[in-house]
């Protein structure tokens, strides 16, 4: 470990007095908590040898530590001129004896912070602020910032938190002065004063623990009277309304208030968020359990609390911009990213979702499995980016070769992409490993189609229907295609009789098509379009038999017309109208083709 002096193994720290050598800064903070972790852990208070020693007088065996951290500031020397000057108010404000209230040295604070690694001139995070303490064995402990306004002067903003539960903070009165000294003092006194509330609220505490809510609440309000700004008997007070099954209204007044004194507190963000769930205010509810993000973005219960809320409302535009904040404060932080990746998916914002799914995988390369790729490829696809969501889905497979998932939608989007052959070769591919892969089947008929292979494609989905594609997905395919086929005959206006051939001859694709699709999942709107386009190769095969003069071709137009009859009245519901027009030509078409037939197939 980095001791000061390596000839001494493992130092102890009581509050004997005690003054240390400063040590080079080290930088890796880590490390120096790693260490501070590390004393805390195996070392039990007893007698120190250093390099100096100056004999103190010992607090009373029941009295309160409390240790004054360096305060944050641009200016090193004004930080530790400020916790100095603290301490030394303190020592005024409290009488050790009649109070039972110390103040830990500067020494002992400065040697325990040496062992760890920190210089006794910087101000410890907050993690490090708790470790010291309790190192320390305070009971509570007062750290803050100082600053030298504009206008001149010092300001000091300061909070005590109790060292069991950092979570339970107290913020304390700004103070402004026009020294350090006289700032230290007004913090001395706050100090004071903001502690008349710890008496009654270890009593609602323990009534909590003791799952005694109803005696918690007497206690709760006493230490707000005592203090009337009082954070710590409010957060006991709302959690005694939660335990005692209270109104959501009345957690979210007190908690309110708490947010109001003091923005940072956690614990009251949470208890609210909380309370606005359980009263069905969703707008309220998502503003708050993203700002309990913001607040502890680094926590991984936090972290997993908000992300399970979060998937249960649909108000991802409150949420985003907060997480957008989140992420600005915390660059880089690969929960939060992860976080923002899936609320921007649920929010539908795909641009800003695949640049931030781009930039998780980079901060976070567990985050990469087969699922993140699919919703990479998806969204991808959704912001009408193909080619990228094709290249998204090959990554997966080049990872994951075994997803059937991905590679659908990697043969999927090289389609959509334009490169339909490609999308053949990938799903057949994956047919030949799993013929059962879902959709495959489906997906290959539709490339077959688009390259007007029909044959291929027809046979892709009868195949689809053996290995257990659903029917009705199967017939609706081949629906899309007939009617597709229908409309190109509906657009050829014949001038000629080459081109009255071709227009029958294409509104038979569409029959083929349609009675093939009829076979496997048959519908009324199915039978319609069969009977529709059935009637249109009927009437073309008639005008063109004037001049043909063709048995064939009557004998066509008669077995269309029939099919026409069967299968019209079947769609009547959707269209009566049109229904009951193709229904009265039939009646008059019938004679006229019977007599062709009669004339023609002698």
């Amino acid at each position: 470990m980095p001791f000061a002096d390596p000839s001494i193994r493992a130092r102890v720290y009581s509050f004997n007095d005690l003054e240390a050598t400063p040590v080079k800064e080290f930088s890796r903070q880590s490390r120096s908590v790693g260490t501070l972790l590390l004393l805390a852990g195996i070392c039990a208070p007893a007698s120190v040898v250093a390099q100096r020693q100056t004999r103190m007088v010992a607090p009373p065996e029941d009295a309160i530590r409390f240790v004054v951290l360096p305060m944050r500031s641009t200016d090193k020397k004004l930080g530790v001129e400020a916790g100095d000057a603290i301490r030394d108010k303190i020592g005024d404000e409290f009488d050790m004896k009649r109070d039972k209230f110390f103040a830990v040295s500067k020494q002992n604070t400065c040697a325990v912070l040496d062992a760890a690694g920190f210089v006794c001139d910087s101000a410890p995070n907050s993690t490090t602020a708790r470790l010291l303490s309790q190192q320390l064995r305070a009971d509570e402990y007062l750290e803050g910032q100082v600053s030298r306004p504009t206008t001149g002067g010092v300001r000091l903003e300061t909070r005590m938190t109790l060292t069991r539960n950092s979570q339970l903070s107290q913020p304390l009165p700004v103070a402004d002065g026009r020294d350090v000294g006289r700032v230290a003092e007004m913090v001395a006194k706050s100090l004071r004063d903001a502690r008349k509330q710890l008496v009654d609220y270890r009593a609602c505490e323990l009534a909590i623990n003791n799952q005694k809510p109803k005696d918690a609440m007497p206690a709760a309000r006493r230490a707000i009277v005592a203090y009337p700004n009082s954070t710590i008997g409010r957060l006991c007070l709302a959690q005694a309304f939660v335990n005692s099954k209270e109104s959501p209204d009345s957690v979210i007044a007190i908690t309110r208030k708490v947010i109001e004194i003091d923005p940072r507190s956690s614990p009251a963000t949470e208890l609210l968020a909380d309370a606005y769930i359980g009263a069905k205010l969703e707008d309220s509810s998502v503003a708050a359990m993203t700002r309990l993000l913001t607040l502890n973005p680094g926590d991984q219960r936090t972290i997993a609390k908000v992300i399970e809320f979060l998937g249960t409302v649909h108000r991802p535009e409150l949420a985003i911009p907060i997480i957008e904040q989140a992420l600005v404060d915390n660059p880089g932080d690969p929960q939060l990213t992860r976080l923002y990746w899936l609320i921007l998916l649920q929010g539908k914002q795909y641009k800003k979702a695949v640049a931030a799914g781009e930039t998780l995988i980079k901060t976070d390369t567990a985050a990469a499995d087969s699922t993140f790729y699919l919703r990479l490829s998806q969204a991808y696809a959704v912001d009408s980016q193909p080619r990228l969501a094709a290249e998204a889905a090959a990554r997966g497979v080049a990872k994951f070769p075994s997803s059937g998932t991905l590679l659908v939608m990697q043969g999927r989007m090289l389609r959509q992409a334009g490169q339909t052959q490609q999308s053949i070769d990938v799903l057949k591919r994956l047919i030949q490993k799993d013929p059962k892969a879902e959709h495959a089947y489906l997906y290959l008929a539709q490339a077959y189609l688009e390259l007007g292979q029909t044959d291929s494609a027809f046979a892709a989905l009868k195949e689809a229907v053996t290995q257990g594609e659903d029917k009705a997905l199967v017939g609706n395919t081949m629906v899309v295609e007939g009617n597709r086929f229908y409309k190109l005959a509906a657009a050829l206006k014949p001038t000629s009789g080459a081109d009255s051939v071709a227009r029958r001859q294409a509104y038979q694709k569409a029959v083929a098509v349609l009675a093939q699709a009829d076979q496997i999942a048959s519908t009324e709107n199915t039978k319609f379009l069969l009977g529709v386009s059935a009637f249109q190769v009927g009437d073309a095969a008639v005008r063109e038999n004037v001049a043909a003069k063709s048995c064939e071709i009557a004998k066509l137009a008669q077995d269309s017309f029939v099919m026409a009859q069967t299968n019209v009245p079947a769609g009547g519901k959707q269209n009566p109208q049109v229904a009951g027009q193709l229904m009265g030509a039939l009646g008059q078409y019938t004679p006229v083709v019977d007599a062709q037939v009669k004339k023609f197939c002698k």
